[in-house]
């Protein structure tokens, strides 16, 4: 290093970026100068130095103001601003750069990360500016972009060829997100583009950094007191190096009246700059401290933001010893030991870490780390909840409900279920707990347990929806089996059938009873018995008529109700009577003339014949009803000679002169026509509740309903769940369960199957095959050689179902992706979008984009969505290099 010292211009003693750059402006007068090489010569060491500090002292009080920004005589950067103070001047670099002044370099807000660019944008740095542009595959203003999740370019990796760091060859590179830090190797020191041995043994002092441009703020003593010391250190090795004749390093000589000059001007007693890189310097020390490095003969001050009294000693004592090298190390080795002995900053313990609150800060030397918590994901510096219950991650049970909480979730059992919530048992709510019924169902009714509930029904008899049940009136509402001919009777629960007066049997079949067949009747002998529905009819016969319970004859001849002529005899008889014409007359009684045989009754017709007087004779007819010749007069039995009128479902009784007509049982009408009575439809029969009633000729038939069994007056429920000598009884299929209900049974397919219980097949919701690797994803660029095709080597089963997982996304992208994506040459895509829930499992084309045709190829495969996500039914592609691709 050259150095050339004037002492009336500014002076400015330069290190490149590698150690620190140090610039310094002096104007010291001739009187200074002059005291100066005058105290050199002057035998004591006192008096020397009171000589060069009173001139020194008195030249600073006396020196003219010039204005240096007005006759240009400043030494400012042209990217500075500059301004006139007492005794000097001032510069400060403008806006988008840095440095003292004296020299501006552009800050590289890229590289600093000091630009406000998004995350997903790229930083181009300019002139004392920078300018942002919106990364591939995001849209917006740079400073707020949006589309897929930026990837961190990794500059300690070699890309194909090139090296992508400055750091040295003798330097360990680590990458962080979005720039990388050094570390000279062992038994070496400095920066990243340099990393030397040290001269002497134990002279070695490793710096970490990165690239960004750094400011480090330098604070000078602040007592003068200590500025008396200083000068007297530094004006006392002067004199001791001049005297014992070994010569100094015009660098030490020089830094020494620099430092000098900075303590004594008034206008330097501010903080200083000292502009520095992260390649020097390690950013979270940078504040606690600036390190001294020595190599060879060349002494480079980096100032400490608090130098300890034993290092300014270091410096003083060094400058009597004789040998250069002597003082260079015991300068070093104090000094070294003063920047070993700043304290690490805790990060974690002062609170000044940028960790997530829900991140565990864990302090590192000069750094620290941020890593989120159980239940959270992200970097550390911003943690997100981990939604369990959304991504299914959860550990509850197919019968809990899963609630996300901060961090975590709960699990619990839905109703009807018990358990903690990771495991959940049924409730059996048709058992007893310590003898305290658990469900709400009616006494009089059954309760049948289902999974996660229960159900209610009321017992035979009774009606309601099973949490109340109520009596069935049969006899009020016509539900009672009892005969159409037979009283019912209510009693609680049921009824009592009785049989008419009239009719036998057990109430719910009735007989009529054919008093006039049995003798039961109390008709008088004289009467004729009929026999009726329920009862019988007496009705006294002709001639005779009724009185009381009994018939007596009839005197027509006394009640005048006979036909006598006027002119015959009337002669009562027993149910009839008889006229004889009187003597002197003839007829039959009833007409007399004169010798007229039918008015006198001289002639011989019978009883039950008409006579018919004729001139000189008569003619007798039998009546109506009768036969025979006249005289002779029997009664004709229309019902066994067919001349009867009566219905073909009718009962003939015969009379006197006539027969009477009866409807059968099972028929109604007068006799002559007769109608069947249908007992199902006036709820006549004596079918069961839960049987079919079909009528017939006459009658009917009772049939148990299907799911019943019985002789249809009585019919019972067949439980279809249960086997018969080992023969199942129902359709249900294997993988459904059968619930057994009054006449009938429901059939319902178990968890994980889908069906409607007679035909279950398993939901492919649960049974399908995960696809999670990263090269899948659409984002994925394929790298030459390394392309991949779904084929027979492939992890999936052609003709199954599988989902999209983790690293390879959630579902199939449904817009054209670029060919060399996901791990193929040509990339597969869902043609058309996915399907709705209530779509069910619909075929959709997958299309493979090969150049700038997104369906070069295509395939059908069936795609179903399962609420949260959705399962493809992959089939093999046309060809290899094609691949199904994944995304979020």
């Amino acid at each position: 290093m050259r150095t050339v010292l004037t002492l009336t211009a500014p002076k400015t003693a330069s290190v490149r970026r590698d150690t620190l750059e140090t610039d310094n402006h002096a104007k010291m007068s001739m009187s200074v100068a002059m005291a100066t090489m005058f105290a050199m010569l002057i035998p004591t060491v006192i008096t020397q130095m009171v000589l060069i500090f009173v001139p020194v002292k008195m030249d600073t009080l006396e020196v003219d103001n010039i204005d240096e920004c007005s006759n240009g005589s400043h030494d400012c950067d042209v990217n500075a601003n500059f301004s006139n103070i007492n005794g000097s001047y001032s510069c400060t670099c403008k806006e988008g750069y840095t440095g003292k002044g004296e020299s501006c370099q552009d800050i590289e807000e890229c590289l600093n990360r000091s630009y406000v660019c998004d995350v997903t944008a790229n930083c181009t740095n300019t002139d004392g500016s920078y300018n942002c542009t919106s990364k591939e595959g995001y849209t917006g203003d740079a400073q707020s972009c949006q589309g897929r999740s930026p990837v961190d370019n990794d500059e300690c990796s070699e890309g194909y060829v090139v090296k992508m760091n400055d750091c040295h060859a003798n330097a360990s590179c680590v990458n962080t997100q979005g720039s990388r830090n050094w570390l000279c190797n062992p038994t070496y020191f400095g920066i990243s583009s340099i990393c030397e041995e040290p001269a002497n043994p134990g002279e070695q002092l490793s710096i970490a950094g990165s690239r960004d441009l750094l400011t480090a703020a330098i604070r000078p003593p602040r007592s003068r007191r200590r500025v008396m010391v200083i000068l007297v250190a530094i004006a006392v090795a002067i004199v001791a190096a001049v005297f014992i004749g070994k010569q100094m390093s015009m660098s030490a000589t020089m830094a020494a009246v620099v430092v000098a000059r900075r303590q004594i001007v008034p206008s330097l007693m501010a903080p200083k700059t000292v502009p520095v890189r992260k390649d020097t310097l390690e950013t979270d020390n940078l504040a606690k401290k600036l390190n001294v490095t020595l190599s060879s003969n060349l002494l480079a001050i980096h100032f400490c933001s608090r130098m300890s009294m034993s290092v300014a000693m270091a410096i003083m004592f060094a400058m009597l010893i004789p040998t250069v090298t002597t003082q260079m190390v015991l300068i070093f080795v104090l000094a070294r030991k003063d920047t070993l002995e700043m304290d690490n900053i805790d990060e974690c313990s002062n609170g000044s870490h940028d960790c997530d609150v829900n991140a565990n800060c864990t302090n590192t030397n000069g750094s620290h780390s941020c890593i989120c918590k159980e239940g959270y994901t992200g970097k550390g510096e911003s943690c997100q909840d981990i939604d369990e219950c959304l991504n299914r991650s959860h550990a509850c049970d197919v019968t809990a409900s899963c609630t996300n909480t901060d961090g975590s979730y709960n699990c619990a059992c839905k109703e009807g279920y018990t358990g903690d919530g990771q495991s959940c048992q049924d409730i059996d709510e048709c058992s007893e707990v310590y003898g305290v019924k658990i469900n709400n169902c009616h006494l009089n009714a059954s309760c049948v347990n289902t999974q996660g509930s229960y159900n209610c029904s009321c017992n035979p008899t009774y009606f309601g929806n099973g949490s109340t049940c109520e009596d069935v009136n049969e006899c009020s509402n016509g539900s009672h089996v009892c005969h159409v001919n037979s009283n019912c009777n209510y009693t609680d629960g049921s009824h009592i059938c009785t049989c008419k007066e009239g009719y036998t049997g057990d109430g719910q079949s009735c007989q009529d009873i054919d008093e006039c067949s049995n003798g039961s009747h109390d008709c008088d002998v004289n009467a004729n018995c009929t026999n009726t529905n329920g009862s019988h009819n007496c009705t006294c016969k002709e001639g005779y008529t009724e009185k009381g319970e009994s018939c007596q004859d009839i005197d027509e001849c006394l009640s005048s109700s006979h036909a006598c002529d006027v002119t015959a005899n009337c002669t009562n008889t027993d149910g009839s009577h008889n006229c004889t014409c009187k003597e002197g007359y003839t007829g039959d009684g009833q007409s007399c003339h004169d010798v007229n045989e039918c008015s006198d009754g001289n002639h011989v017709c019978h009883v039950n014949s008409n006579c018919n007087n004729t001139d000189g004779s008569h003619i007798c007819t039998c009546k109506e009803g009768y036969t025979g010749d006249g005289k002779s007069c029997q009664d004709i039995d229309e019902c066994s000679n067919g001349s009867h009128d009566c219905d073909v479902n009718a009962n003939c009784t015969n009379t006197n002169g006539s027969h009477s007509c009866t409807c059968k049982e099972g028929y109604t009408g007068k006799g002559e026509s007769c109608q069947d009575i249908d007992e199902c439809l006036n709820r006549s029969h004596a079918c069961d509740v839960t049987a079919n009633c079909t009528n017939t000729d006459g009658s009917h038939n009772c049939t148990c309903k299907g799911g019943y069994t019985g002789d249809g007056q009585s019919c019972h429920d067949i439980d279809e769940c249960s086997e018969v000598h080992g023969v199942k009884m129902n359709d249900c299929h294997p993988n459904a369960s059968c619930v057994n209900s009054q006449g009938s049974y429901n059939c319902s397919c178990n968890p994980t199957y889908i069906g409607n219980g007679v035909i279950c097949k398993a939901d492919p919701c649960y049974n399908y095959r995960n696809l999670s690797d990263a090269d899948r994803k659409s984002t994925y660029i394929t790298p030459h050689g390394g392309e991949k095709c779904d084929d027979e080597s492939s992890p999936m089963i052609f003709g199954k179902w599988h989902r999209f997982v983790g690293d390879a996304g959630t579902k199939m992208p449904t817009q054209c992706v670029p060919d060399y994506r996901c791990g193929a040459v040509l990339s597969g895509w869902l043609k058309g979008g996915h399907p709705t829930l209530a779509n069910g499992e619909v075929s959709s084309a997958v299309c493979f984009t090969r150049g700038g045709d997104c369906c070069k190829k295509s395939i059908d495969i069936n795609v179903k969505d399962c609420g949260s996500y959705f399962i493809y039914k992959l089939q093999k592609p046309p060809a290899c290099d094609l691949r199904y691709c994944g995304t979020d």
